[in-house]
């Protein structure tokens, strides 16, 4: 059903005939996945929406938790003065952090997990540390608080993967990774290229990109801490791979135009949203690019979301460039 999504945008939107799309990669079990999980809190529990509606319902337990998660949340207890409450856990380093919108429950100390707090954005320590560590692809990459990375860690090892497979980076290249987040691409595929350029912006997220940057020896590797917009408006570099990574709401036009002005010979898009994949597709088709192959990889089994790899080239280049 995930591939039939994709190949119907691509037809509908991105206005392709017969798109490539390759069969969607399962890359994890179906349930007990999730190493990070965000609810609300009513009543001292835990609660989520129920679908299609403002009304929030108390769960007992959830069943997209991965075990660890899935052991703290049934211990977590009484949260009363809690507003909202994350967990999240590094499956491969056994590190687990929660945080709390709200008051501290006085149990947090028997959870034996760091805790902080957020306040109008703003991270406090409670207990241990504010951030964990997950390792993806052999490499260890910090994540402060409740800042953005894939749930789904076999999803992760496989997004790298297929990156990897789309741009075959070498020293000869120069990487433009834009919404870089943490550095997951910049760290892993990026250390196969000559030069690498990670733009990202938000307080933890540059924190942690250039972190990991230094921690995992990426000395080819800069940062540019800006919007991507306004980066790839006025570039101060030429780039001949990119890696782009985008909200829901795609690269847009402006985007498009931008990541390819210096014609990089191959793009890999990593999309969250089928419909604005394609219709980014039609842009690339505008300004001379093509797409060779898409991978829908199923990162949230159980819902309707699907996460996309694909591969742009120029048009008229030949396979293997």
């Amino acid at each position: 059903m995930k591939h039939d999504i994709v190949v119907g945008q691509l037809r509908h939107l991105g206005r392709l005939e017969n798109p490539i799309v390759r069969e969607t990669v399962a890359p994890g079990p179906p349930l007990g996945y999730r190493n990070k999980m965000a609810f609300n809190v009513i009543g001292g529990r835990p609660a989520q929406f129920r679908r299609g509606t403002h009304t929030l319902e108390p769960i007992d337990a959830c069943q997209l938790l991965v075990p660890a998660l899935a052991s703290l949340y049934a211990r977590l207890g009484p949260l009363d003065g809690v507003d909202k409450i994350v967990l999240r856990t590094g499956t491969r380093t056994g590190e687990t952090l929660v945080v709390i919108d709200g008051e501290v429950p006085p149990q947090a100390d028997d959870w034996e997990v760091s805790v902080v707090r957020r306040r109008a954005g703003r991270l406090t320590r409670i207990i241990g540390a504010d951030h964990i560590h997950e390792i993806v692809a052999g490499v260890k990459l910090r994540i402060t608080g409740p800042a953005f990375f894939q749930v789904n860690t076999p999803g992760a090892d496989e997004l790298v993967r297929l990156v990897q497979e789309a741009l075959a980076p070498n020293l000869d290249d120069v990487l433009l990774d834009v919404y870089s987040g943490g550095g997951l691409f910049t760290t892993t595929v990026g250390r196969l290229a000559g030069r690498v350029t990670a733009v990202e912006t938000g307080r933890e997220a540059v924190a942690d990109l250039q972190h990991n940057l230094r921690a995992n020896d990426c000395f080819n590797a800069d940062t540019i801490d800006g919007r991507v917009e306004e980066v790839l408006a006025d570039p101060i570099d030429s780039w001949t791979i990119a890696i782009c990574d985008p909200p829901r709401s795609g690269l847009g036009l402006e985007g498009v135009t931008g990541l390819t002005q210096p014609r990089p010979r191959a793009i890999a898009y990593v999309s969250c949203d089928p419909a604005s994949f394609a219709r980014d597709v039609r842009y690339f088709g505008d300004v001379g690019y093509h797409l060779q192959w898409a991978t829908p990889v199923d990162l949230f089994p159980q819902t309707f979301h699907v996460e996309t790899v694909a591969m742009l080239i120029e048009q008229g280049q030949a396979w293997g460039f």
